[in-house]
């Protein structure tokens, strides 16, 4: 009998971990339990998607078991537990790094709270990356005390490493900027002085994490078009357009091959030098 050659190894061996820079990364606000088409689409994407920031990722036993087999079978990891609100997927081809459990962000967050945060710690060319995936809660009280844990919570973060924060925030660094109004001036109804007050006090919780930690919010863009297209709430009265979920980075990723989306977005395209000088403008960030 002639001799057989041996299997081929490499066809069903899972790829070696890697450190490229120019990873694809997607952002996705929404219950996998209804959306599994979705995400089937986002796993399609091209270039093949390395990190899934996700939210509103609650679901039951039973499909939550379905949905990290689905998951393991195309090659990614699912990060969270089931009651968990935020999750992170991330393929195989990308070397995970332990972190050690007092220097997550989730073990600086309130019991009560935590669910509304994942993470996980990547190798990457430019070093060491921290991928979070948050959820902020949607009532006043809630929502104040996790972005101020969280604000806090970073600080965990040293220097030597960077970071990738995606998720829907549930407020904006600046309701002139992220917010657009439906229907003519005239006939737009007037926002009450609580909301108002409101508004901006959610306006400097944004800022404050911002300006502490110098990120930088990667859907950023002059061009009205490009920045449309990535507004993702409208109010049930449908008055306004709020840009609710965005991707913040460390400014050293902002020179990175990088390549965020939204899901069912177009591709934002980042203006780099227009956002850096305005950023500094503002006092919102140190020069690089």
């Amino acid at each position: 009998m002639a001799a057989q050659s041996p299997p081929d190894a490499t066809s069903s061996a899972k790829p070696a971990p890697t450190t490229k820079d120019d990873i694809p990364i997607q952002l996705f606000n929404n219950q996998l339990k209804k959306t599994d088409e979705k995400l089937e689409a986002m796993l399609k994407v091209k270039p093949r998607l390395n990190v899934g920031l996700i939210q509103e990722t609650r679901m039951s036993k039973e499909h939550w078991k379905e949905v990290r087999r689905y998951l393991n079978e195309k090659g990614y990891r699912l990060r969270m537990k089931r009651t968990d609100d935020a999750a992170v997927i991330i393929s195989e081809e990308l070397e995970e790094v332990t972190i050690d459990q007092k220097e997550t962000l989730k073990y600086h967050i309130e019991p009560d709270l935590k669910h509304h945060i994942n993470e996980v710690r990547i190798k990457m060319k430019i070093g060491e990356v921290r991928v979070v995936s948050a959820y902020v809660p949607s009532t006043v009280k809630e929502k104040k005390q996790f972005v101020e844990q969280l604000t806090k919570a970073l600080e965990v973060i040293g220097p030597e490493e960077e970071l990738i924060m995606g998720g829907d925030f549930n407020m904006v660094e600046d309701n002139n900027r992220d917010s657009v109004p439906k229907r003519h001036a005239e006939t737009r109804p007037v926002l009450t002085s609580g909301r108002l007050a409101q508004l901006a006090a959610e306006e400097k919780l944004m800022r404050e994490m911002v300006k502490k930690h110098c990120l930088r919010d990667v859907f950023f863009s002059n061009d009205l078009k490009t920045y449309n297209n990535i507004y993702t709430n409208i109010t049930s009265n449908g008055e306004y357009n709020r840009r609710l979920d965005r991707i913040y980075i460390t400014p050293r990723l902002y020179q990175s091959k990088l390549k965020f989306r939204h899901l069912a977005k177009k591709t934002a395209l980042q203006n780099k030098a227009k956002h850096h000088q305005q950023q500094q403008q503002r006092g919102l960030c140190h020069s690089i």
